[in-house]
C-alpha cells in the first residue's frame, strides 16, 4: 500500500526554504514499515496528480485557512454575513 501525504500551497507563490511540516514525519513514523510513504509539499514542488497510490492525506494551517470558505458555499466561518 502507498500513503501519499500532501501539503496544499495556499497562495500562488513558491518558496525556497519551506520546512517539512511536523506532522507528516509523526505520521510517517506510524505507519507500518511495510506501506509505502511519500510525502509532496506543493510550496517547493509541482504535485504528480498522475502518480498512483492508495490513500492520500492532506493537511494545511488552521491559520492559512482563515479565509477560505466553506466547501461548496460564499460562507467564511467566523465571518458576518455580507462582509469581506
Amino acid at each position: 500500500m502507498k500513503i501519499t501525504f500532501i501539503r496544499p500551497n495556499m497562495s500562488d507563490m513558491r518558496s525556497v526554504d519551506a520546512m517539512e511540516p511536523l506532522v507528516f514525519a509523526i505520521l510517517a513514523g506510524l505507519t507500518p514499515p511495510d506501506m509505502e510513504t511519500v510525502l509532496f509539499d506543493e510550496r517547493l514542488e509541482v504535485i504528480p496528480y498522475d502518480e498512483p497510490t492508495d490513500l492520500v492525506a492532506l493537511t494545511v494551517e488552521a491559520a492559512a485557512m482563515a479565509n477560505v470558505p466553506l466547501a461548496g458555499t460564499n460562507w467564511v466561518p467566523g465571518r458576518e454575513a455580507g462582509r469581506g
